[in-house]
This record gives structure tokens, C-alpha cells and sequence, in this order.
């Protein structure tokens, strides 16, 4: 199931295995992660003795493993400063995709941007986002996207990361949607939304659908109408994320007619240029806690897959 988890040797080499190579100019993007996930097979290592009602079985995919080679190609083509910082998982066991993003969060350094990208199946429930790794079998194998979240505010301070997720946010199945409307009245969403000024970072969520909503796959080796207009964008450099976002979201709803409609899920970061380093601020500088360098222990046991 994994066909690779690398990460560039230098701006010349290429591989058979996933990854990518090109040319990357100056930018402020420190680092990028890019995950895409095909294959959900799972008659290999699910026995008709042990399967149960519990047990989800998630279809495989066409379109996830092309499309984070396409955002993983465009962020080392227009915006990654180094690239040896652009690691590129296409297929995953829980283990191994949270290997991947641990060693990406890392190697953050304060004051630094940053982007993850996800194509695979994802759901939302009770205000929370989802990740479904390649050996999911029930609700408590997949990945919070919060976690990651938590997990970064544990490591540096005063980052940008910006998240873009290709997936599914249609409630699992089986999971009474009622539950999902309430979300606004839940604790744990206010304080996500509401309080974010008390995070260490700054984060930006844009997903391909609204809650509720579905992503269309659009098969094997082709990329969806969201992650074709995302990296068209930002390889614009005269363009700011809220432009390239607002571009996004027209453009995927003219070709989808309003079937797909990409939204911001969680933003507290305000508007800069991803080109250009002198316009990266944010109007929530002053809601901060902790170390002024924002230095945390590399090492800390929180880093470490739940």
C-alpha cells in the first residue's frame, strides 16, 4: 500500500517511487507535506472470521495519489524555499502516515510557513475533521486533523500552516447527521473557532466541500476540478491566499455546477502573499502565549503518534 515516503535528495533527483523533482524559487514557504491515499483494500488482512458490524470497509480511490504529486510538484515549481522539505506520502498505514507527519512538524522553526496537503477519504463529525489511513477499520484508527494541529502548537510558535483537504465530509456511515448541526453549540468548536487567538500558531483550513458534502473522485491518474484550480493559484504569484482561495472556490463551483463548493472550515491567520516574505503578518500576533523565539523541545513525548 505505500508506494513511497521520501523526501528530495536534492533539486536534480528523481525516483520511480512518488517523489518529485524541480526547480524552487525563494518564497516565504519553509516546508510542505503532501499525502495521497488510493488504495483501501483490505480483503488481504481482514478475515471473514474477525469482520463484525464495527468494521468499516472504505473503497479505493483514483485520483488522491495524482493529485498530491501535482501539489507536491507545484509547491517545489513556484514556492518551497528548500527542497528537501517537500516529503510526498501517496498510500499509508496509520503508522506510517503519522511517521510522515511527525518528521515534517520536526523540523518547523518559529516564525515559519508551512503547508500539508490531504487527498484520500476524510469525514467530519461533531465539528471534527478526519483523516482515513489506509488500514482504517473503525473510528478510532483515523486521524484527527485537530491532532496534527495540537501536535505543531506543542513544537513551534508563531508559524503559519495552511491545510488543504481534498476529501469527503459526509458523516461516516452508520452516524446520525443530527449530530453534525450541533456542532456550533459544542464546546470543543467554539473554543477551536472562537478562541483561536490562544493558539501558539496560525492556521488555515480550506476543504474542497462543505460539511455534510461530498467530493467526486475523478479516477485513476486524473486530479479533481479542486486541486487542478488550487495549484493553478498558487503558482500565481501576484495572488494573496484569501485571492487564491475566493478563485478556488468560483471556479470549482462554476465546472461542478455547485456540486463541489470549496470552503474555509477554520482561519486564523490573516491575508498574506505567499511570495513575498515582507507581507507575511497577522492580526493575531498579540494573542500568542509562551517563549518569544518560540523554542520547544523537539523531542517532546507529545510529538509522538497517539
Amino acid at each position: 500500500l505505500v508506494h513511497s515516503c521520501s523526501v528530495m535528495e536534492n533539486a536534480s533527483h528523481s525516483s520511480s517511487q512518488g517523489s518529485v523533482s524541480c526547480p524552487a524559487p525563494s518564497s516565504c514557504v519553509s516546508s510542505a507535506i503532501s499525502i495521497g491515499i488510493n488504495s483501501y483494500t483490505q480483503e488481504e488482512w481482514v478475515f471473514a472470521e474477525d469482520f463484525d458490524e464495527e468494521v468499516i470497509l472504505w473503497d479505493d480511490l483514483g485520483s488522491c495519489e495524482s493529485e498530491a504529486q501535482l501539489f507536491a510538484t507545484t509547491v517545489l515549481m513556484h514556492l518551497t524555499v528548500n527542497v528537501h522539505q517537500v516529503p510526498v506520502q501517496t498510500g499509508g498505514f496509520r503508522k506510517e502516515l503519522w511517521r510522515a507527519v511527525v518528521c515534517w512538524i520536526s523540523k518547523m522553526e518559529p516564525g515559519t510557513t508551512h503547508l500539508f496537503f490531504y487527498a484520500g477519504h476524510g469525514y467530519q463529525f461533531d465539528g471534527e475533521f478526519f483523516l482515513v489511513p489506509s488500514d482504517s477499520e473503525r473510528e478510532e484508527d483515523n486521524i484527527k486533523l485537530s491532532t496534527i494541529r495540537n501536535k505543531i502548537d506543542k513544537k513551534v510558535r508563531n508559524c503559519k500552516v495552511l491545510f488543504f483537504i481534498a476529501a469527503c465530509r459526509d458523516p461516516p456511515r452508520g452516524e446520525p447527521v443530527e449530530r453534525e448541526s450541533a456542532v456550533s453549540n459544542d464546546c470543543k468548536w467554539i473554543d477551536r473557532n472562537d478562541k483561536a487567538r490562544l493558539r501558539r500558531n496560525y492556521y488555515l483550513e480550506f476543504c474542497a466541500c462543505r460539511p455534510h458534502e461530498t467530493v467526486e473522485d475523478a479516477g485513476c491518474d486524473k486530479c479533481g476540478p479542486f486541486v487542478r484550480s488550487l495549484t493553478k493559484y498558487l503558482a500565481d504569484r501576484s495572488l494573496s491566499v484569501n485571492e487564491i482561495t475566493d478563485r478556488v472556490r468560483t471556479e470549482v463551483e462554476e465546472e461542478t455546477r455547485n456540486e463541489e463548493q470549496p470552503c474555509i472550515s477554520l482561519q486564523s491567520v490573516s491575508n498574506f502573499c505567499l511570495h513575498q516574505q515582507d507581507l507575511v503578518t497577522s492580526e493575531y500576533s498579540h494573542g500568542l502565549a509562551g517563549h518569544h523565539d518560540g523554542s520547544l523541545p523537539v523531542d517532546d513525548p507529545e510529538l509522538l503518534p497517539p
